[in-house]
């Protein structure tokens, strides 16, 4: 679709993150979007439905290439430093063990 159906969900009114999803994604898939949202929320019967956290997505993926290093026979020591350096991100060599052991 067109900017010109962009600018149509503008003057809808739409909320700016929905507006800002049809930028990213294109109008029709936002549409897509949007209907499913709304049935789910109307299922709920209040009209609402609560959205994960990103971060949810991105702790997960973490976790799973701590076990995948894990399976690989990586020690918690060296599966910490990958941590750090491949993802960026900073967590304990403890919590390292944690997710090690929740299996």
């Amino acid at each position: 679709m067109s900017d010109a159906h962009l600018e149509e969900l503008c003057e809808i009114g739409l909320p700016r993150w929905l507006i800002d999803i049809a930028a990213e994604i294109g109008v029709d898939a936002a549409l897509s979007v949007w209907r499913l949202i709304s049935a789910a929320a109307r299922e709920r019967g209040d009209n609402r439905l609560h959205v994960p956290a990103w971060s949810t997505y991105l702790r997960y993926q973490r976790n799973r290439f701590i076990r995948s290093l894990d399976e690989q026979g990586y020690p918690p020591d060296e599966i910490h430093r990958q941590v750090q350096t491949v993802l960026c991100e900073r967590i304990s060599l403890a919590h390292v063990k944690r997710i090690i052991a929740r299996r």
